[in-house]
C-alpha cells in the first residue's frame, strides 16, 4: 500500500473523532489492522524484506501524520488558528514528501 494512501486513511479515521482518547483508540485500531496486513504479506504472500520494511515505515509515517493532525486540531481548539510564516491565518504545512 502506498504511503499517501495510508496517511489519508488514518487521517480520515482520526478526524471523525473529536476527543484525544477516541483519536488514540482509532489510531491503535488502525495500527493493529495494518500490522496484520503487513504480516500477512510477509508470511503468507512471502513479500520481500524490502517490501515489508517499506510498509512498516509507511505505517509509522501515517500514524505520526495522523497524530500531528489530531494534536494540531486540539491546540487549534485551545489557542486558535495558527499563523503561517507569512503571517496569515491557516494551517502550517510540513515539507514531508514520503
Amino acid at each position: 500500500m502506498a504511503r499517501q494512501a495510508l496517511v489519508d486513511d488514518i487521517t480520515a479515521e482520526v478526524l471523525l473523532w473529536n476527543t484525544m482518547p477516541r483519536c488514540c483508540e482509532r489510531s491503535d485500531d488502525f495500527k493493529r489492522r495494518e500490522t496484520l496486513r503487513i504480516a500477512y504479506g510477509d508470511i503468507i504472500r512471502e513479500q520481500s524484506l524490502k517490501t515489508v520494511t517499506k510498509q512498516i515505515s509507511f505505517l509509522s509515517d501515517a500514524i505520526l501524520e495522523a497524530a500531528l493532525h489530531a494534536a494540531g486540531r486540539k491546540i487549534g481548539a485551545q489557542r486558535g488558528t495558527p499563523m503561517t510564516p507569512e503571517g496569515r491565518a491557516g494551517p502550517i504545512h510540513h515539507s514531508g514528501d514520503g
